[in-house]
């Protein structure tokens, strides 16, 4: 019998339907679980690509606050070196108030004016004895070397003035990177070692600079020195018993006080000086 006659629209058979019935998508539980393993992937990616940017973010922040740690200690060393400079020997150089261990210290250097105080100042170092001329220590940065027509102090090794007069800077000659010959008047010794400092005066001034922490601000006599610094400590260790021997690590010779000397014995008495900076980031990273 004919399944299709003339002028009849054609019927798939029964056969036909059931395999059309299997040609289907993804059915609903399949779309929730490829959404559900999507977001669990992009979640994974995501908290990876956080964690790295915040480990980055960390790193760089450790790196600035150890170049500000850095920056500040070596200027704090360099007013520590220079304790006692151009002043005299019967007046102490360094003061000290302890704030104890849950306080912070506070810390006072008096030396001359020198260049970190006044962007003018020059200062040089003498490497062999002369009369009327000497060789000195040339600078990589030049703003500190001496120059033609300064009027200059000696310093002696025990930071006073060795000399009663300036001296009048006459010439210059450059010898290399690391030396030059200075021509002075009057023609006077100049020993070996001894500083030159160039004086804005005939007066040589003498400063004291305090360092002190107020809330989370250093203070660099009353200037702001650091921000986020959680404490400023201080320690001292010296030739306590007097025996000419510093035994630091063994006998415990760091103190939270200064030793009690005369102020001349500052300048003949071994003396060691600990600074302790604790600083802190906007994020919290110590």
């Amino acid at each position: 019998m004919e399944r299709k006659r003339r002028g009849e629209k054609s019927v798939p058979c029964y056969r036909e339907m059931e395999k059309i019935s299997f040609k289907k998508g993804f059915t609903l539980i399949e779309l929730i679980i490829s959404t559900v393993i999507f977001s669990i992937v992009m979640a994974v990616v995501i908290s990876i690509y956080i964690t790295q940017t915040r480990k980055a973010q960390e790193v760089s922040e450790k790196s600035s606050l150890t170049t500000e740690a850095q920056i500040a200690l070596n200027v704090l060393s360099e007013e520590i070196l220079h304790a006692g400079l151009g002043i005299s020997t019967g007046i102490i150089p360094i003061e000290f108030v302890d704030g104890g261990r849950d306080k912070p210290d506070e810390l006072r250097i008096r030396s001359l004016s020198l260049p970190l105080d006044d962007s003018t100042g020059r200062w040089t170092v003498t490497l062999e004895t002369g009369t009327g001329s000497v060789m000195c220590k040339r600078w990589k940065d030049e703003m500190l070397d001496i120059k033609e027509e300064d009027s200059i102090v000696v310093i002696g090794p025990y930071g006073n003035p060795e000399v009663d007069r300036t001296l009048y800077v006459r010439k210059i000659t450059v010898i290399d990177d690391k030396t030059t010959i200075l021509e002075y008047e009057p023609p006077i010794t100049i020993q070996k070692g001894r500083i030159l400092l160039q004086v804005p005066s005939s007066k040589v001034i003498n400063r004291w600079v305090t360092y002190k922490l107020t809330g989370t601000t250093l203070l660099r006599n009353d200037e702001i020195f650091m921000d986020n610094v959680e404490d400023f400590q201080v320690q001292f260790c010296a030739d306590w018993d007097n025996n000419g021997e510093i035994n630091e690590y063994f006998n415990n010779d760091w103190r939270d006080y200064l030793p009690d000397y005369t102020p001349l014995e500052y300048y003949f008495r071994p003396l060691f000086i600990k600074i302790q900076l604790l600083v802190k980031a906007q994020s919290g990273i110590p």
